[in-house]
């Protein structure tokens, strides 16, 4: 057994090597996206952050997309500020700043990604200057927001998109039988 020790530990830590690139000391279990940017702007973009949340657009994640989906802060040079994973649960989306309140905070839908069809469910979060859960905005009469609208109207109200599944007859249109729904969005 005492043979086998070493073998393990060596194996361990040369895993260890292999798999981190050592960039963040304190939070080595990040794998953020790295940014190419490949066009200049030439003046018309002004310094300051990005807030992205990159994800895959196959229904088979895989082989596809970042390794850590997640709502990110990065600067325009493309260095991580901040990562929301493990802020957010599921999938994120639209994630971006605003003032709520007369606070700044971030804000970000937050659910299902269903990428068969172009829509996500869930809710959109509020995280405070601490990054703590100070929100949640859901729909209202057993409807279901979707990820692609959102905007903080006058710093007390919100406005975001409901997705609303309606059931036509879309022959004319050269759909078949089977095909009979649309969003009512």
């Amino acid at each position: 057994m005492l043979f086998k020790v070493p073998r393990i530990l060596g194996a361990a830590i040369l895993l260890n090597a292999v798999t981190a690139d050592g960039t963040y000391r304190s939070r080595p279990d990040l794998s953020p996206p790295t940014l190419n940017i490949t066009l200049d702007c030439e003046g018309r973009c002004s310094n300051g952050y990005l807030f992205v949340a990159p994800f895959t657009g196959y229904h088979d994640p895989v082989d596809h997309g970042p390794l850590q989906a997640a709502p990110y802060i990065l600067t325009d040079t493309g260095d991580l500020v901040w990562s929301g994973f493990s802020y957010f649960s599921i999938w994120a989306g639209n994630f971006q700043a605003a003032r709520w309140k007369g606070k700044d905070v971030l804000l970000s839908f937050e659910g299902a990604h269903n990428s068969l069809h172009g829509h996500g469910h869930g809710h959109h979060t509020f995280l405070d200057q601490h990054y703590q859960n100070i929100r949640e905005l859901r729909a209202g009469n057993h409807m279901i927001s979707d990820k692609h609208e959102f905007i903080v109207i006058n710093e007390t109200s919100a406005l975001f998109q409901i997705y609303h599944p309606l059931q036509r007859n879309l022959r004319r249109y050269g759909g078949t039988s089977k095909q009979t729904w649309i969003v009512d969005a």
